[in-house]
């Protein structure tokens, strides 16, 4: 069975953004098992926020080095 050209269409457009997202994140100078713990974090409980974005994320507070290290992460709206 052929897949839909808009089934395809949807699948490349999300895989570009995430590449884009990836890179983005590469190109910044955060620091990568940072990125991607917190990425993990965000795909595996469906969180409000892009993957791979660090520069995106409000609850993230980052140093001044040069490869920046998470300094203080905010969580709210926390429920047991």
């Amino acid at each position: 069975m052929k897949t839909p050209l808009i089934t395809k269409t949807l699948l490349f457009s999300a895989f570009i953004n995430l590449f884009a997202a990836m890179t983005a994140a590469k190109s910044q100078t955060y620091d990568p098992l940072a990125v991607q713990r917190i990425s993990d974090l965000i795909f595996n409980n469906g969180l409000n926020a892009t993957p791979y974005a660090p520069a995106s994320w409000d609850f993230a507070v980052w140093d001044n080095n040069e490869t920046k290290q998470i300094i203080e992460l905010v969580a709210t709206n926390c429920t047991d």
